[in-house]
């Protein structure tokens, strides 16, 4: 059985998966943005910025999600030991 602290860190663990996830969105949208400005073929600007924009959504829900994640663990260690959530790091 898990104590309050472990399922706290394995929440912002799962968290912190998602921010590294949108992260690594926001550099492919750049990506596909930079690609859109120097189009090697009729079209592929738009099909750029399209995809752009889809993987910024992307990482937008992941964000959403990562910061509903460690919302609902501080939360919930809260309840279940009465004290605030120790802050990240220590």
């Amino acid at each position: 059985m898990d104590t309050p602290a472990i399922r706290l860190a394995k929440a912002l663990l799962e968290a912190a998966k998602l921010h590294t996830r949108a992260a690594h969105q926001d550099a492919m949208a750049q990506a596909y943005r930079q690609q859109a400005a120097k189009p090697i073929y009729k079209g592929q600007t738009e099909v750029c910025l399209g995809k752009a924009g889809e993987v910024e959504s992307l990482a937008a829900e992941n964000r959403a999600k990562a910061n509903l994640i460690k919302a609902e663990a501080e939360a919930a260690y809260k309840a279940d030991t009465g004290h605030d959530a120790p802050p990240q790091g220590t």
